[in-house]
C-alpha cells in the first residue's frame, strides 16, 4: 500500500484565501463558458491596449506591485507598463506562504526597469528570518532614491519579534521626505543623512529610557513636521523637542508622562490605551511648556478602570484648558467625555473656542451627561457631528451624579449652531428626540 504524501503546513491569512478563491472561481467559469461554445475567442477585446500609455501606468500606479505583475496577463502592452512603475508595494498578505512570498520577489525583482521610484513600502512579519533577501530587497529600492518608504516588520500575533537591522546604505537617503519604520533596529547617529525628513512614523520600537531615541532623531531631522509614534516602548516619560513639528499622532504608548516643547504644533492626536495614571501627578501627564496653537484635537481614553474615570477626567480637562487658547476643532470618544463629567475639575467650567466638536458615541443614556458637559463648554460651536458605533460603547456605564434634563438649552444651540451630522443612525424615518431643540438647522443622518 502506498504511503500517502504528508501536506506540508501553509502559513496564509483569510484575505489572501478568499482572493485566491474568488480568482480560481472566476478562471473555472470562464473555462466552462469556452467548453460549452457560450464564449468565443472573438468576443475578447483587448480594451487596455486601446488606452493610452499614461492612463495605462497610473492605473497600474494604484495597485500593489504582486497584483500589477498579475494584471499584466490582461494585456501585451500591460505587462510592459508595469515594469516601468514608480511605486514599489509588497506585502505578504497577498500570498498564501511565506515560500511563494519570496519565490515571486526572486521572479519580479529584476524584471523592474525603473531608474526612480516616487515610493516604497514593505510589511513583512519574518524579516529576523529571511534577512539576506530582506535586505537585498531594500537595497534594491534605495538604490532607486524613493521620497516615501515604508517598512513595517511587526507582528501581531508575537509582540516579541526581533527588530530587524536596517543596513547601513539605507540611511543614504538626502531625498527621502517620508519614513515609516514598525520593528527596526535604529542606528540613531545616522538620521542626520535624512536631511529632506518632514514626516517620521515610528511603530513597535523601543525609544529607551525617558524617549531619548526620539530626542537624538528630532535632533539630527530638524526639518520634520509631522510626527507619528504607534505603540512605542518608553521607560518612565517622554520628552518631545521640536520647532518645526505641526503634527503629533500619540496611539497606544505605554508611557507615564509627555513633556512637550513644541512652538508651532496645530495638529495634537492622542489615543491611549496604556496610558499609566498617577493620580498625584495630573499636572505633570501632558505638559506644553510653550505656548502652542494647538488648532485641532482628537482624544481618546480607553480600557481604563472605573475607578480611574475621575483621574482620566481631570487629565483631560487639564489638556483641553492648556490647548483652549487656539483650538477650533475637537473630536472626543464617548468615554473621555463621560470622564470629563466625573472629575474634580469641572466645578471649574471648560469655555472652549471649537467651532466644531465631533463626538464618537453610542448615545446611551448615561453618556448625555457627557455630551451635555461639551455642549455647555463650546459656546461657539457651529457644527456637530456624532459618529454612533457599537466600537463606542463602553465596557460598563457609569449614572450622573444628579438627574440632567434632556432639553438642550445652551447658547451654541439656540444661536451658533448651523449644522448637525448623524453618521450610522438607523432609523431614517424620524430623527432623535433630543434633537428637536435644532430643528431650524441643517440635519443630516447618514
Amino acid at each position: 500500500m502506498a504511503k500517502r504524501k504528508r501536506k506540508l503546513p501553509i502559513l496564509f491569512n483569510r484575505n489572501a484565501l478568499a482572493i485566491a478563491r474568488n480568482n480560481a472561481r472566476c478562471v473555472r467559469a470562464v473555462r466552462r463558458g469556452f467548453k460549452l461554445g457560450k464564449i468565443k475567442v472573438s468576443d475578447y477585446v483587448d480594451r487596455i491596449s486601446n488606452l493610452p500609455s499614461d492612463l495605462r501606468f497610473k492605473i497600474l500606479s494604484f495597485l500593489p506591485i504582486e497584483q500589477a505583475g498579475r494584471a499584466s496577463l490582461l494585456s501585451k502592452d500591460w505587462k510592459e507598463v508595469w515594469e516601468f512603475s514608480n511605486q514599489l508595494h509588497i506585502s505578504e498578505m497577498g500570498f498564501l506562504g511565506l515560500n511563494r512570498h519570496q519565490d515571486y520577489m526572486d521572479q519580479f525583482l529584476p524584471r523592474l526597469r525603473a531608474p526612480n521610484l516616487d515610493s516604497f513600502s514593505f510589511a513583512f512579519t519574518r524579516a529576523d528570518v529571511y534577512y539576506s533577501q530582506v535586505r537585498r530587497l531594500i537595497i534594491f529600492a534605495i538604490d532607486r532614491r524613493p521620497k516615501t518608504v515604508s517598512l513595517n516588520f511587526s507582528d501581531p500575533n508575537d509582540a516579541r519579534r526581533p527588530s530587524y537591522p536596517l543596513p547601513d546604505v539605507f540611511y543614504d537617503q538626502p531625498s527621502l521626505e517620508t519614513l515609516s519604520l514598525g520593528n527596526c533596529a535604529l542606528d540613531t547617529g545616522q538620521f542626520r543623512k535624512f536631511t529632506s525628513l518632514k514626516c517620521l512614523t515610528l511603530g513597535h520600537i523601543s525609544l529607551g529610557e525617558n524617549g531619548a531615541v526620539l530626542e537624538e532623531i528630532l535632533g539630527a531631522c530638524e526639518a520634520i513636521e509631522t510626527l507619528i509614534l504607534q505603540n512605542v516602548r518608553v521607560l518612565f516619560d517622554i520628552t518631545i523637542k521640536s520647532t518645526n513639528l505641526t503634527s503629533l499622532t500619540i496611539e497606544d504608548c505605554r508611557v507615564f508622562a509627555f513633556e512637550l516643547y513644541t512652538p508651532n504644533l496645530i495638529f495634537f492626536k492622542y489615543h491611549g490605551t496604556e496610558l499609566l495614571l498617577q493620580p498625584g501627578m495630573i499636572d505633570e501627564t501632558f505638559v506644553f511648556n510653550t505656548m502652542s496653537p494647538v488648532r485641532k484635537v482628537d482624544i481618546k481614553f480607553v480600557g481604563t478602570p472605573c475607578n480611574d474615570r475621575r483621574i482620566v477626567g481631570d487629565i483631560a480637562h487639564k489638556l483641553l484648558t492648556d490647548l483652549r487658547a487656539e483650538m477650533r476643532t475637537l473630536t472626543i470618544c464617548s468615554f473621555t467625555s463621560q470622564a470629563l463629567s466625573k472629575g474634580d475639575r469641572m466645578a471649574n467650567v471648560l469655555q472652549l473656542g471649537v467651532t466644531e466638536l465631533t463626538i464618537k458615541t453610542a448615545l446611551h443614556d448615561e453618556e448625555f451627561e457627557g455630551i451635555v458637559v461639551l455642549l455647555r463648554s463650546c459656546p461657539n460651536l457651529e457644527r456637530l457631528t456624532l459618529i454612533i458605533n457599537k466600537e463606542n460603547v463602553c465596557t460598563t456605564y457609569l449614572p450622573p451624579l444628579h438627574p440632567i434634563s434632556h432639553e438642550l438649552n445652551f447658547p451654541c444651540v439656540r444661536s451658533t449652531l448651523k449644522e448637525v451630522s448623524v453618521h450610522g443612525y438607523k432609523d431614517q424615518s424620524s430623527q432623535p428626540g433630543w434633537m428637536s431643540a435644532n430643528q431650524s438647522r441643517s440635519l443630516e443622518l447618514v
